[in-house]
């Protein structure tokens, strides 16, 4: 683990995340289910590999591409909307710096940040996160178009 400041990054494969049993009381407006008690994955410490005073970065479980990391606030809350300006910048910047040892480590040849905010739009864990997630050229056998092929039919549009 190499300290930067206030900041921590381990640089080596990442560990199986494993669902934590610490329960939190989630506040936010995102989703039906705020306000109510929740197990968040991204609370435990021994899985993160970037911290700040207010965000965190762990790997995703499920990664869609080598490399895929959610950076997180430390407060739980249910979605990005429920963030405060403060976590919105922390998170940013960590997702800065987890860039920067992504490229390091994995080489890709670009990126797609997303977010995931309620039910309908594919949340699964009501804590909100950013996924930064890193690609590949042929990851994709046209990658045209990015988020937007989320919605069927809506990725392919002319070129200007």
């Amino acid at each position: 683990m190499v300290e930067r400041g206030a900041r921590r990054w381990k640089k080596h494969s990442p560990p199986p995340q494993l669902p934590s049993r610490r329960l939190l009381q989630v506040n936010g407006v995102g989703d039906a289910k705020s306000d109510c008690q929740m197990e968040s994955p991204f609370l435990d410490q021994s899985h993160w590999i970037a911290s700040n005073d207010l965000a965190a970065a762990v790997r995703d479980r499920y990664p869609v591409s080598p490399g895929h990391t959610l950076i997180v606030p430390r407060r739980p809350v249910a979605t990005v909307f429920d963030c405060t300006a403060d976590e919105i910048a922390a998170i940013w910047r960590l997702l800065e710096e987890c860039k920067r040892a992504i490229e390091q480590e994995f080489r890709p040849h670009g990126y797609n940040i997303g977010v995931n905010c309620g039910t309908v739009a594919g949340q699964t864990i009501f804590h909100a996160h950013v996924h930064l997630i890193p690609r590949y050229r042929g990851d994709h056998p046209n990658p045209r178009g990015g988020v937007r092929h989320l919605m069927p039919g809506k990725g392919d549009y002319p070129a200007a």
